[in-house]
This record gives structure tokens, sequence and C-alpha cells, in this order.
């Protein structure tokens, strides 16, 4: 999947970045009037510091991300960000043009980010194993930028439409920014297995009403709860009978509690299990999980 993002960089760039191990690199960072920076397991370092990303040079990575085209991703971009093939999320930022509180558009990008999207098979095994035995329910996923929630959750979603659990549970996957699936002209470049509908870019919110309206799903799948329109139509959705699994960005419990749209979720008594992920350093492994008996103690 790099092969991707190589080929949308120009040549000057790509001679240099082509001399590292991608295998570990988990950002790519751009930003005016300085080096190219990267992130590995957490660490990150600058690449051949004489080498400087002018204004020029900057906007170029940023139009080859939107395909030479702006306008089609203006509403990606004005959410901050750009979803590439193989779901690699580019951040954007640079001068908000707002209007009454709400940003309309961005300009003089200053500085992009590349994360990079990958499929790590069995990564989600101490998680996977762990819902067997407990049964699928209500969960979060949960640990600080970086922490492989993702790649976790990707691999939870193919292991269970793929049938892992004992039976196969048709599984609605409201893949907002479209890094879950990564889907192009509506195939996903990713192994999902065979039981998915992916409500590809749809808001979390329409999503969720859509799948459990018209798809009766037995799990619905969705990354990163950010508001309390979310948490309600979650919650609507597990007293209805249908389970979440979700993720959500925290790095301990007294963190996640202080997010109102987590709180709201923890207080409706719906959420059965949370697990932590150990963070930026062992992305992807687990370092510890509340059941209900220690969340709602």
């Amino acid at each position: 999947m790099e092969k991707e993002i190589l080929e949308l960089l120009p040549s000057c760039i790509k001679e240099i970045i082509n001399k590292e191990d991608f295998s570990n690199i988990q950002e790519l960072r751009f930003r005016v009037n300085s080096p190219i920076f990267i992130l590995k397991k957490g660490k990150g370092k600058f690449l051949q510091e004489e080498f400087i990303i002018g204004r020029d040079l900057l906007d170029m990575i940023f139009k080859r991300f939107c395909d030479y085209s702006p306008f089609s991703f203006e509403e990606e971009i004005r959410e901050g960000f750009i979803t590439l093939k193989g779901g690699h999320r580019v951040g954007i930022c640079g001068h908000a043009i707002t209007e009454k509180g709400v940003i309309k558009n961005i300009k003089d990008i200053n500085s992009i980010n590349i994360r990079f999207s990958r499929e790590i098979k069995n990564c989600s095994d101490d998680i996977f194993f762990k819902i067997k035995k407990m049964g699928l329910s209500n969960y979060l996923i949960a640990s600080e930028p970086c922490g492989g929630k993702t790649t976790v959750l990707r691999d939870l979603i193919r292991r269970i439409s793929e049938g892992e659990l004992g039976e196969y549970f048709s599984i609605s996957v409201i893949d907002e920014k479209g890094e879950l699936c990564a889907l192009s002209k509506g195939v996903s470049k990713n192994n999902i297995g065979y039981c998915c509908d992916v409500f590809d870019m749809y808001p979390k919110k329409e999503g969720i009403i859509k799948a459990l309206r018209f798809f009766s799903p037995k799990l619905i799948v969705l990354d990163e709860i950010a508001t309390l329109e979310e948490s309600e139509e979650i919650i609507k959705g597990m007293n209805g009978g249908v389970p979440f699994i979700s993720t959500v960005h925290a790095k301990n419990m007294d963190e996640l509690r202080k997010r109102p749209q987590i709180k709201l979720l923890i207080d409706s008594g719906c959420i059965d299990g949370i697990f932590f992920l150990s963070g930026r350093e062992n992305p992807g492994s687990l370092k510890s999980f509340y059941g209900r008996d220690d969340i709602y103690d």
C-alpha cells in the first residue's frame, strides 16, 4: 500500500524516502519551510535535514493528493483530511475560511500529515479471543493517537466477518473516513470477509440510522466516536439489541470518562467491556481490559 502513496509524490521526495524502511513508518509529515519528518514506533526524526519543503513543493503535494481537483474533495478538506486509495488518511491544516464559526474551506495549506493504513493479520488476537470467550457485545477499543486502534478494529472486522466466532454475523461498517475498508469504486482494498455492508464516507449518525433501518445488522462497527449525537444513535441501537464495537481516543479510564460522548455511553449502562491498547511505542498490543464490574463499580 505504501506504493500508492509513493506514486503521488514528486520524484525529489521519492528519492529521499525510498531510502527508508517503510514497514514501521506510522506517519510521514510535510511542513512548509521544514525538512521531511517521519514517525516510527512513536519516535520521530527528520530526513535529509538540508532538504527543505518549500511553499511551491507543498502545494504540488497537496494538489497531487487531490488528483489536481481540490474542489472534488471540498467536504473532506473542510473536515481537515483527505483519504487516499488504500485508506491512508492525510491530515491537512492551513488558513481556515469561516462563516458564523463554521469552517467553509481551508487555503494556504502549511502542513500535511500522512497516517499509514495497514492490514496486519491477527494483530487483534488478544482482543478477539477475549470477545470470543465473552460473546459478541458492546465494546470500546481505546488508546492514544497512533496506538493501532484502527488496525486492530480492521482485523476484528475481518475475523468476525469470516465466521471465526463460530457463526457468520452480518456487520454494518460505518466507515466515515474511508480508512477501515478502503473502498475504491465500491470494492474494498482490504480483506473484510464476506459479511460486511460498508457505509463508505457516511457521517456516523446517518450511517447508523440507515444500517438499523435497512440492513438488520448483527453488529455495527465504527471508528472514533466523536460527538454526543453519535453516542445517542449508538444507544438507540444498543437498546434495540444491536451490539456495537468502536474505537475512541483515550489512554486511560480517567481520560475516557472525561469525554462527554463516552461518558454518555457509559452512563447509559450499555458498555460491556473496554480494551486499552499500549500506545505509540507498541501499537496494537493490549494493555488492560475493563469488564462491566470494573466499569460500573
